[in-house]
């Protein structure tokens, strides 16, 4: 499994969604879904785009990232020094 396929399964099933449903909305294969979310296949930018809208997230969310913070000035605050420095 990969984060995102994870990620896409978690959101897909909070939505209530089936795999069929998600497919015909894309439109794209039950299969393909069933790739992106074992992680056998990425979806396009685009694909991620249309399923960010569908389960109401964004693409940080589905992709597992978390954006470090940073001072006024623009360098990295001491949580995010600390993190790079390990």
């Amino acid at each position: 499994m990969s984060i995102l396929g994870d990620n896409l399964r978690i959101y897909r099933e909070r939505a209530g969604l089936s795999r069929r449903q998600v497919a015909e909305y894309l439109p794209r294969t039950v299969q393909t879904i069933g790739q992106y979310e074992s992680g056998y296949a990425e979806p396009s930018i685009a694909t991620l785009c249309k399923l960010c809208e569908l389960y109401h997230c964004t693409p940080n969310d589905l992709l597992g990232y978390e954006q470090r913070r940073t001072t006024r000035n623009g360098s990295p605050d001491k949580q995010t020094l600390e993190y790079l420095k390990s």
